[in-house]
């Protein structure tokens, strides 16, 4: 995982404890909260567009999991499983299978 990506992952993180859900959805960063975003975190979210979006790409899951040692690559999976489940709102079936479990 590079460098930016891990920060994407540290900042989506952030943003879940926050009660923000981000999701990528046709080439767009949405978010979702019950409060309003602050100022200050809707400008981290707008510098960090690109890497956000790539962190929740399949495409970078797949390229993560290709360079992995195999134990790493199912971890990687079950977590994008969870995410997606947690905090993407879909079922446990649909989050496997769009994660690649299945």
């Amino acid at each position: 995982m590079t460098l930016r990506l891990f920060y994407a992952a540290e900042l989506f993180r952030l943003a879940r404890d926050m009660g923000v859900a981000l999701s990528a959805e046709g080439g767009r960063l949405r978010c979702e909260s019950a409060a309003p975003l602050t100022p200050e975190l809707i400008a981290t979210l707008k510098t960090w567009k690109e890497p956000l979006l790539a962190y929740l790409s399949d495409s970078n899951l797949s390229a993560q999991c290709v360079s992995a040692p195999p134990e790493d690559a199912l971890d990687l999976r079950q977590e994008r499983a969870a995410i997606l489940e947690h905090d993407g709102g879909l079922t446990r079936n649909e989050a496997e299978r769009k994660a690649g479990l299945k």
